[in-house]
């Protein structure tokens, strides 16, 4: 069962072994941030054998903003197996029984960062996000940025963390539909983990006017991550204005290239977060339909018997709501797995069937059609703009 929150001693230090074995790379700095920050409130599930840890998660507890909404949410980590008790079902064990618990706690959906998406394509997971990087040289020492100068890039100072999330979670609500919420203590904890790498929680302003955002950290140059502009802070394409991108580069002046994944913008993207429905009720009043409906869905999910049958699903403009009923026959069968494809970023799944049997494929931009009566359908539109930079 998961439990999150502070962890018995011992199975701090256990975790703390399994970590530094399997992560190597990770330096001794974000170790020791990491245990005194995310550990206290993760939830962490080790699985033992012959009296030794073998295989280990770790959940940490997240809030999301969803369109305006906040819910409950887990960002899976930690997760490993040491090497001579891998393929042996450990690590299946322990992923099934953890989505087991937080659909039981009304969990709407977790989501990864995959080393390996094979890994985790089994358990229902799909990617949802792809980070935008942008790149940009360094100016050399001495140089000038192109523009006036009138830009100011400084750490953000505790007593601004407040203020900074206020203003972070007010620019996001404007472009994404999912993102960390923001808050004080989100500030504080971005800010003590660049630090462990090196790096700090800084901002641009205009005389007293905040214009960007962000964090960053020493990684082959200077990378930044999650770099949130003021809207006439960009170029038409969404990344940082010229005048953005020349104040970072005389900052950090010398020191080769700079990176940062921005909300939107024309760099290299990638696909880097992985998401799940876990408790479908809850996953499914997320999201409305153009029109007033009613329909039977049936959701195949062979890892959360919870999940796994039909549910009544009446949803409209105005309401979402889900509750599990009898199996009976369905108006659109599901995998549990496109769940997240189809609904969220707008990512489509393929084909499914409607009650009709004949195969509808999904118009780019609409995660579902739902059927009325008469034989129309109405869309159910796919939440965008998701941004979780929060990498681990």
């Amino acid at each position: 069962m998961i439990h999150f929150g502070p962890s018995p001693e011992a199975e701090r230090r256990e975790a703390r072994a399994l970590w530094t074995r399997m992560f190597p790379e990770d330096s001794l700095s974000f170790l020791n941030y990491y245990d005194a920050v995310k550990v206290p409130e993760n939830g962490i599930v080790i699985r033992h054998e012959n009296g030794l840890p073998a295989a280990m998660v770790q959940w940490n507890p997240v809030t999301l903003s969803v369109r305006g909404q906040e819910i409950p949410s887990a960002y899976l980590v930690g997760v490993a197996t040491v090497p001579e008790r891998r393929h042996r079902g450990l690590m299946a064990g322990l992923l099934s029984e953890g989505l087991r618990d937080l659909a039981a706690a009304g969990i709407p959906l977790v989501y990864l960062m995959p080393a390996d998406p094979r890994i985790y394509t089994p358990f229902g997971f799909r990617y949802v996000y792809d980070r935008t990087v942008y790149r940009s040289a360094c100016l050399n020492p001495g140089e000038r940025p192109a523009f006036g100068g009138d830009l100011a890039v400084s750490r953000v100072d505790p007593d601004q963390y407040a203020d900074a999330a206020a203003w972070a979670q007010e620019q996001l609500a404007q472009r994404a539909d999912v993102f960390v919420r923001r808050d004080a203590r989100y500030m504080a904890v971005s800010a003590r983990e660049s630090v462990s790498e090196g790096g700090g929680l800084f901002q641009i302003c205009r005389g007293r006017e905040r214009t960007a955002l962000f964090s960053w950290w020493e990684e082959d140059g200077v990378s930044l991550r999650g770099l949130i502009t003021a809207p006439g802070e960009q170029s038409k394409n969404g990344t940082p204005s010229p005048e953005i991108a020349g104040a970072i580069g005389q900052y950090f002046s010398g020191r080769g290239t700079w990176r940062a994944v921005t909300c939107a913008g024309d760099g290299d993207k990638e696909p880097i977060i992985m998401a799940r429905a876990v408790n479908i009720p809850a996953f499914l009043s997320l999201f409305h339909a153009e029109e007033r409906t009613r329909c039977t869905v049936r959701i195949d999910d062979p890892l959360v018997p919870a999940n796994n049958g039909c549910f009544r699903w009446v949803t409209g403009p105005d309401e979402s709501h889900a509750e599990r009923t009898a199996d009976q026959e369905p108006d659109l069968t599901l995998r549990v797995s496109e769940l997240a494809q189809r609904l969220l970023a707008g990512r489509i799944g393929g084909i499914f069937r409607g009650a009709d049997g004949d195969p509808e494929r999904e118009k780019a931009g609409v995660g579902l059609r739902l059927p009325q009566p008469g034989g129309t359908w109405t869309p159910v539109a796919p939440l965008q703009g998701v941004f979780l930079p929060e990498i681990v």
